[in-house]
Parts: structure tokens; C-alpha cells; sequence
């Protein structure tokens, strides 16, 4: 029976490989031996947050939730912008403040600049959890039969990591992973059915798994509650509202591109990322961004967009007409990025944008106080 990664690797049809390529800037020889490391890393992070009842939980919440369809969206350039947007977030999801360090190495195991290596595993998430979804339904699967499910395949998927890699996502998964509002300890890397066995001693033991629904087509966030002993800081601090940006957003995303499909927006500024650089006021006041790839716009030829504001992520529509820019928000995540953030000067300042241009391949937005803010296309 082929494993999981082999069902996932099996997705990567010619055209799709095709697709990731040229999006993406990857050599097509490169894109399955690339693809195989994304996807290997994402089913080990899943299968080590599995590790856990409660944790086994959070996976099948997770999978209820709108994270894309693979082979749609790789079909042409305009849904694979938006399985991209999706699947940017979801990626967020799984690894959290590392995503960014995690793509680099995944880029170096891959043979890839870091940046197309992270755009492809967003691609890939949206693959990887297709399976997995199909493989719950069909064996209607709880959450203490997903523990042994992926507890059974985890050899395979680190088998197809680096090493480097492979120690990367141990350390980035051990201390405590976030369970609805509280957190589990995942130090253990193992759980062995005897309670006898060294292994088990350990891991210890574990409340019963929680009765949970077997995974339904319809996008639906399930909420997960873990002892109150349990109780500690975590990275996956904003995991919940973004998985209810993911069943909400994802869904508006489609939708949006849809319903203003006749509000396109020109090809100069649709259909690629732009960093938010600085912010210049009319008097000369500027504020400047100390790292403009975590403030970034994307905008789609339907005007349907999504966005970074530092650690926060969201959707919405942006409507052009000549020079003139309108930008609403439609959802946004609400987690404290911390000190020092801009993440909401940046959203105020787009939802106050009056017009637009592109100059020498920048993009300038002006604001309705005479402020203008100035973005650089990503690389």
C-alpha cells in the first residue's frame, strides 16, 4: 500500500509540475525532488504535533478547515495564485515564527532559493492535507487513529529529510504545542502501545483521546480543550484565530474573486507580493519598515487580496480605477505581535489608500491625509 508521502508525491502530475515551475521560478527537473522535502517536512511536523491524543486532536482540527484543493489550483495561473494565498497561511500555521527558517532549509536540501522554496511549500501544504483528509474520511478515523496513523509512517517521512532538516523540526517541536486556549508538552517523539516498555515509561501516560467527529466536507473549526495542567506559553499562540481565518478567509478568498470579477485591477499591480517599505508624510516624516517581508500585499486580477501585518494575516478586495485604490478588509487575524509592531499602522494606513502607482517598479499608494506609502515587489 503506498505510504502517505507516496499518495502526496503522486498529486505532482506533469502539468502541475509544469505550473510549480514557472510560478514559482524552479527548474522542472527540481520541482518533484523539491516538492518530495516540502511535503516530507510537513507530514513529520504533523505526525510529531500527533504524538498526542489531544494533540492527534488538533491535526483533525486542522484538516475540517478550507486549506485548497491541489489539483485545481494548479491547473492555471489564476487559481494558483490563490491555492498560494491559502496555502502561505496555512504553512504560518504549522511552523509558526520558523516558517521562514524552516524554508531555507528546505531551499538548501532542495537546491532552491529560499524564497521559491517557501511559496513551494505553500503549495504543497494544500496536497499534503488533501491526503491526509481523504485517508480520515475514508477509514473514519478519531483522533487516537490518527496518533497510530501517523505514529506508523513517521520513518518514512523523516527518511526523505536531511538530516540538518530532519533536526531543525525536532527542535522546532519540542516544548509545548497550543491546544485550543491551552498547551500539551511534545518533548516525547514516540508513543509505543506497551504500557510496559521503556518508551512508555518516558512518555507517560495521556488522558483518554477526545471523542471527535469524523472529518466532513464542509469547512468547520473544531475547538479542543486540553487539561488545565497543561497550561503553558507556546509559539502556536495565534494558532486558533488563523485556523478561523482559514475556514472563513479561504472560503471569502474564492468567493471575493467571484462576485468582483469585474473589478479587475491592472496587471502592473495584480497577480505579485509587494513589501511595505516605508511610509513618507508630506512634510518629510517617514516611517520606515525595519523588515518589510513581514509586511506584505498580495492582489489578484479580481481585486481579491491577502495580506502579512507582522505575525497577523488576513484578506480582502482592492478596487482600481485608473490611479485611483480603494482597499477593505474582509478578515484578519488578532494575535499580539509584540513590541516594536506595525502591524496596525499598516492595515489603517492600506484601508485609507486613495490612490496608487507604479514608478521605476514600485508601487506607491497614497493615503487621504497626503501620506504615501511605498512598496518594493518581492524578489
Amino acid at each position: 500500500m503506498p505510504s502517505l508521502l507516496d499518495r502526496v508525491v503522486a498529486m505532482l502530475t506533469p502539468a502541475a509540475s509544469q505550473q510549480i515551475g514557472s510560478s514559482l521560478g524552479i527548474d522542472i527537473p527540481r520541482v518533484q525532488p523539491a516538492f518530495t522535502v516540502a511535503a516530507a517536512s510537513q507530514l513529520d511536523l504533523l505526525s510529531r504535533l500527533g504524538t498526542t491524543p489531544a494533540g492527534a486532536a488538533q491535526v483533525l482540527s486542522l484538516l475540517q478547515t478550507d486549506t485548497g484543493d491541489f489539483a485545481s489550483g494548479t491547473r492555471s495561473a489564476g487559481t494558483f495564485q490563490q491555492l498560494l494565498d491559502i496555502g502561505a497561511a496555512t504553512t504560518h500555521v504549522l511552523f509558526g515564527e520558523r516558517n521562514d527558517e524552516i524554508a531555507q532549509a528546505v531551499g538548501t536540501a532542495s537546491g532552491i532559493p529560499a524564497g521559491s522554496a517557501e511559496r513551494l511549500m505553500a503549495i504543497a501544504v494544500p496536497a499534503v492535507l488533501g491526503v491526509l483528509r481523504n485517508q480520515v474520511t475514508s477509514a473514519n478515523l478519531d483522533a487516537a487513529g490518527l496518533t497510530r496513523l501517523l505514529h506508523g509512517e513517521q520513518e518514512s517521512f523523516r527518511a526523505a529529510m536531511p538530516a540538518g532538516l530532519r533536526e531543525r523540526l525536532a527542535r522546532e517541536t519540542t516544548g509545548a504545542v497550543q491546544v485550543g486556549t491551552y498547551a500539551i508538552p511534545t518533548s516525547a517523539a514516540t508513543i509505543d502501545s506497551n504500557a510496559n516498555s521503556p518508551r512508555a515509561a518516558m512518555v507517560g501516560s495521556y488522558p483518554a483521546a477526545p471523542t471527535t467527529a469524523p472529518v466532513s466536507p464542509a469547512p468547520a473549526v473544531a475547538t479542543v480543550t486540553a487539561p488545565a495542567a497543561d497550561l503553558q506559553p507556546s509559539i502556536w499562540r495565534w494558532l486558533l484565530p488563523l485556523l478561523a481565518l482559514l475556514a472563513i478567509g479561504g472560503l471569502l478568498l474564492w468567493a471575493l474573486n467571484r462576485q468582483w470579477s469585474t473589478a479587475a485591477v491592472p496587471a502592473t499591480l495584480a497577480g505579485r507580493t509587494w513589501y511595505w517599505e516605508r511610509t513618507l508624510a508630506s512634510d518629510g516624516a517617514e516611517q520606515r519598515v525595519g523588515a518589510p517581508d513581514n509586511y506584505s500585499l498580495s492582489v489578484q486580477p479580481g481585486g481579491a487580496l491577502a495580506l502579512q501585518a507582522d505575525c497577523n494575516r488576513g484578506t480582502g478586495q482592492a478596487s482600481a480605477d485608473g490611479t485611483r485604490l480603494t482597499v477593505s478588509l474582509t478578515g484578519m487575524t488578532s494575535a499580539a505581535c509584540g513590541d516594536g509592531s506595525l502591524g496596525t499602522a499598516f492595515t489603517e494606513q492600506l484601508q485609507a489608500a486613495t490612490g496608487y502607482v507604479i514608478d521605476a517598479g514600485r508601487l506607491q499608494v497614497t493615503l487621504g491625509d497626503g501620506r504615501r506609502m511605498e512598496f518594493a515587489p518581492a524578489p
